[in-house]
């Protein structure tokens, strides 16, 4: 059980690490007004493409901390359930580019260390939502703060992902994330579209 669990989270990490930096593909515009300490806390994934866990992934949440200790930095913990366990990944993220603060990198805390890049598109004014992604547009993910997200709001940004950020069809390769058995208000619809 120990070995199945570890392959499945290796699998994660080597999911991630394929869609990292090395691709070279178009950068993608990130949100223009990002502050890193605003970002810090807990975020509920809403909708992701992840190709890991798929529709046997829940309540997997992100949360990240500053340190004192590591200025201009999130200590970051990504947990989730999936084939009935719970599976959790840490690192620390961090402006991969000083001139774009939204441009970020996860580095992993586990073996293989390496870097993955975590780009967030667009964030809300207060902070109350955001959308990350890859220059590989092969990961996407819709974040709350609530486990709940206005569903015109969820439509706006699946739309996005298309129209200003070139992912693929994301409503149809994206799925709801549930939290305590429910996906958030109006995800199935909107991702079924």
């Amino acid at each position: 059980m120990q070995a199945r669990k570890m392959s499945s989270l290796f699998g994660f990490i080597g999911v991630l690490a394929l869609s990292g930096i090395a691709h070279g593909a178009a950068p993608l515009p990130v949100a223009a007004h990002f502050d890193l300490n605003r970002f810090a806390g807990g975020w509920f994934e809403i909708a992701s493409n992840s190709s890991f866990g798929s529709t046997l992934r829940s309540d997997a949440i992100a949360a990240f901390a500053s340190s004192a200790q590591y200025p201009n930095t999130l200590q970051a913990t990504f947990t989730y359930r999936g084939c009935f366990t719970e599976q959790s990944v840490s690192g620390v993220l961090s402006p991969a580019d000083d001139r774009y603060p939204a441009t970020l990198l996860f580095t992993w805390r586990r073996p293989p260390v390496t870097n993955t890049e975590f780009y967030v598109l667009a964030v809300a004014d207060d902070y109350s939502w955001a959308l990350v992604g890859d220059t590989a547009r092969k990961h996407a993910y819709v974040y709350s703060r609530t486990a709940n997200i206005d569903p015109n709001i969820l439509r706006s940004l699946i739309i996005r992902l298309n129209t200003d950020f070139d992912y693929p069809q994301p409503e149809r390769s994206m799925h709801c994330t549930y939290h305590g058995g429910n996906p958030a208000p109006g995800c199935a619809e909107i991702l079924e579209d």
